[in-house]
């Protein structure tokens, strides 16, 4: 027993950067996207950079209050999974050739990483939050480049954007089960988020307001996009790729009786 608790004191203590330090880094790095031209560009973008920032510095302080209060050590594991960054593989090409015909994805980029930061500290907030021990890998990558990659929000309603990836993060953390002995989410957290954002615009006649139409359409652009690609995905990390995703695109970006029929689709193929 003596061993076993001695081995967690040491685990604890191999994290150079204290947790609420790490966080904190990523709120302070997610804060600095505010000096972003296209961010000064637009007072709107520029506010949603800073309101998530400051909803995450809050949440912060209350994780640092409890901690101190509860006498907790909080820490953290570095664990690679192979679906996270084969995903982060396929998805890193997949950006690069569909920008490659269309420069506008290359212009995200910025912002894209905002997101990775924004959903990395969120993680840390929610993981911690619950629980001493949170898991350092490339998860948060499939949830942002899989959500981006069929749905961006125009500029002045960027805020639900992040509102989106909070909404997977959070269905990562809640919506759980056993499984081979490990806790693991059931449902793919980009895809309930993803579901859940392209219905309400559909239901309120919004689509205007996210860029859905016209990202949907330009992945029909480059040379054998479709059929080279996302066939290409299931091989390689076994989760819900391929036509679902395709209709998940097809059913936000189109908002009209093809697209609710490929939203019920992917419901049942999902």
């Amino acid at each position: 027993m003596a061993a076993r608790v001695n081995s967690k004191n040491k685990q604890i203590s191999d994290n150079r950067i204290p947790p609420l330090q790490l966080v904190l880094a990523f709120i302070v790095a997610l804060a600095c996207f505010v000096f972003l031209p296209t961010a000064n560009a637009n007072p709107r973008l520029e506010w949603s950079l800073v309101s998530a920032a400051g909803a995450l510095f809050v949440f912060w302080l209350f994780l640092r209050r409890q901690v101190v209060r509860a006498g907790r050590q909080l820490h953290y594991d570095f664990l690679a999974r192979p679906v996270h960054y084969v995903q982060l593989t396929m998805h890193s090409c997949i950006y690069a050739y569909w920008g490659w015909y269309w420069r506008e994805v290359y212009h995200q980029i910025p912002l894209i990483i905002a997101q990775i930061v924004f959903v990395y500290a969120l993680d840390m907030l929610v993981c911690w939050s619950r629980r001493d021990e949170w898991i350092l890998g490339f998860g948060p990558f499939p949830i942002v480049l899989s959500t981006n990659l069929f749905l961006w929000f125009k500029p002045d309603w960027y805020f639900l954007q992040f509102l989106m990836l909070a909404t997977g993060v959070l269905c990562k953390e809640f919506i759980t089960w056993k499984r081979e002995g490990r806790r693991a989410h059931i449902f793919n957290p980009s895809a309930v988020a993803l579901f859940i954002f392209s219905v309400g615009l559909i239901v309120t006649h919004s689509t205007h307001i996210s860029w859905g139409g016209r990202d949907c359409g330009k992945l029909r652009q480059p040379a054998a996009y479709l059929s080279g690609n996302f066939p290409a995905w299931p091989c390689s990390t076994g989760t819900i790729f391929g036509n679902a995703r395709h209709a998940i695109g097809r059913g936000f970006a189109v908002p009209d009786e093809r697209g609710v029929h490929a939203l019920n689709r992917t419901l049942l193929f999902y």
